[in-house]
């Protein structure tokens, strides 16, 4: 005959301590029942009468003193011993309560499972009472002291606890403005920065940029010297964009000038800008674009930028004599679908996770190996996706190529922008010019190239010197630095524009968002960033003429930023104040 297993019923509300005990009776040879709570204890006891209760004593509905009431005044489990497992309610009053209820068994949580198991074999082996204990006729008065008292110790915790919380609210509160204190002084350092590093590049590119279009009396070795002057300094203006981008990025700045945009044409404009390096590695590129349907909504300069950022990476990884091939299509969606496929160094696929990390490399050979910050692949990234697009790369593996995809949105094609402006933009005019930078070398640069274009320069070093030229020559376009020894750039345009009728330039190395939109709100009509090459400024000058200032005319002026004659490689131009 199978032998009986003795029944122990285990109360608790929470499911962890429930099951634990729960586990370890059934291991030890004990039939467990359990239940989440008094009441449902109660309905238990009642129907299976147990051979013991292991009892929580906090439960929801009936706790462990109601529960022991309640069995006590149930004849047919009235004997049925109990024991109270609980962290609470173990002071002098309250074991007096509990044993005045036969509780004779208390385990503090948590308990060793030889402890518990002691207790409960003790608890059944005990021979049971001729009689219960009635339940005292103070235990309501005796019960409801205690929770009273819990009650009240509970809310002083509360009270504790808040106090502690509206103190680490305080401390995070602080730490958050700290962070943003913090970042806003990470901005203002790398606006600084940027100003800083521009300055001295624009007299250098503003001049080799001249140079390179006037070099027809040179030997070719110099004019190739020459070209690699502008190449290197315009490579080291990217990188300092790039700096910024990031910054933008990351503060949720950056802004797009949206256009139907050729994205052929941006393609070809970014090989283009690649051509130099890609004769010098003696690389083979395959051009062939099929999309049929190639016109984006997108900011031109920044479509540009995430085009020649994917192929200069195909360029820079891709060893001498290597294959570049860059093929364009649409898809069923028709999506304009980009491919830059190349022969270079590959990645494998743990890369491929955190490739479009800022200042990601892969690894500290490659960064020795091909220079660069790594934030190429992080900015186009988040350029392709503002353009609501999505950019994938694919690689064998090492050694075995790359792959870059990007797919971006197509609208129906319209007249190329450029079309409606261009008859207003083939000529430029004699113009009356203040330039105004504190910086000798680039004042002066500025102010000899613009003299040998034909226009009459006016130069200044001061918002006070500036000032006196203004009120005694008549002036068509102010081009002035930002920062200046005795004020900024804003406040000169201001003052300017109250003594006479003219257009402003602002030309600066500060080329964060705010700094843009401030230059625009004070007057400004344009603002570029610091350096350019002398192209970009006389695709500025060709909008400007003495008729329109002096008659005060307002003509919608397409900014150079957006001008077609021009590769606008660091997006150096503010948006169209028109637009």
């Amino acid at each position: 005959m199978a032998e009986v297993k003795q029944k122990v019923l285990v109360a608790d509300d929470h499911p962890i301590n429930r099951k634990f005990l729960v586990s370890l009776l059934e291991d030890t040879g004990f039939d467990a029942l359990e239940a989440s709570d008094g009441a449902e204890a109660l309905e238990l006891a009642r129907k299976e009468q147990p051979d013991l209760i292991i009892a929580d004593v906090v439960m929801p509905k009936v706790d462990g003193y109601e529960l022991v009431k309640e069995v006590r005044s149930d004849p047919t489990i009235a004997q049925t011993p109990v024991i109270f497992y609980t962290a609470n309610y173990i002071e002098t009053e309250a074991r007096r309560l509990a044993e005045a209820c036969g509780v004779r068994h208390l385990l503090i949580k948590p308990s060793e499972a030889e402890d518990i198991l002691n207790h409960v074999r003790t608890a059944l082996q005990a021979p049971a009472p001729e009689s219960m204990p009635a339940v005292p006729p103070e235990f309501d008065r005796e019960h409801c002291l205690i929770l009273t008292n819990k009650l009240c110790e509970k809310v002083d915790e509360l009270e504790s606890l808040n106090l502690t919380l509206e103190s680490r609210l305080k401390e995070i509160a602080q730490a958050e403005e700290a962070a943003q204190s913090a970042n806003r002084a990470k901005d203002q350092f790398i606006a600084a920065l940027s100003h800083e590093l521009r300055t001295p590049l624009t007299p250098v590119l503003a001049l080799v940029s001249y140079l390179v279009k006037h070099t027809s009396t040179l030997p070719p070795e110099l004019r190739n010297e020459i070209e690699m002057i502008r190449r290197n300094v315009e490579l080291e203006a990217r990188l300092i964009d790039d700096l910024l981008d990031v910054t933008r990025i990351s503060a949720g700045k950056l802004e797009l000038a949206l256009e139907v945009t050729d994205a052929h044409a941006a393609v070809r404009g970014a090989l283009d800008i690649c051509a130099e390096d890609i004769r010098t590695k003696k690389l083979t590129p395959e051009l062939d674009l099929q999309a049929s349907e190639y016109w984006i909504r997108a900011d031109p300069v920044r479509l540009h930028q995430a085009f020649w950022n994917i192929l200069n990476n195909a360029v820079k990884f891709t060893p001498s004599g290597g294959r570049i091939t860059i093929r364009s299509r649409n898809d069923a969606t028709g999506d304009f679908i980009l491919a830059v496929e190349d022969s270079g160094i590959g990645f494998e696929p743990e890369i491929c996770k955190r490739m479009f990390a800022a200042f990601e490399q892969g690894n500290r050979s490659i960064t020795r190996e091909f220079g660069g910050l790594g934030l190429g692949l992080t900015i186009t990234k988040n350029l392709v996706e503002a353009h609501h697009g999505r950019l994938e790369a694919f690689s064998g593996g090492r050694n075995a190529g790359a792959t870059f995809k990007i797919a971006l949105k197509t609208v129906p094609a319209e007249a190329s922008p450029a079309a409606t402006h261009r008859a207003r933009v083939d000529h430029a005019a004699r113009l009356r010019i203040l330039v105004v930078d504190d910086h000798d070398d680039t004042r002066r640069v500025i102010g000899n190239l613009l003299r040998i274009k034909g226009h009459e320069v006016f130069t200044a070093s001061s918002v006070s010197s500036a000032l006196e030229v203004l009120a005694h020559e008549a002036i068509d376009l102010l081009l002035s630095d930002i920062g200046l020894p005795d004020g900024t750039g804003y406040e000169l345009m201001e003052r300017a524009k109250a003594l006479q009728p003219l257009t402003g330039v602002a030309f600066s190395g500060f080329g964060m968002i705010e700094d843009i939109a401030r230059a625009l709100d004070c007057g400004f009509a344009y603002h570029m960033v610091k350096p350019l090459n002398i192209e970009q400024l006389e695709s500025v000058l060709r909008h400007v003429t003495p008729k329109d200032v002096f008659k005060g005319t307002t003509t919608k002026m397409l900014g150079a930023r957006a001008h077609p004659a021009v590769s606008n490689l660091h997006g150096n131009l503010g948006p169209d104040p028109a637009s």
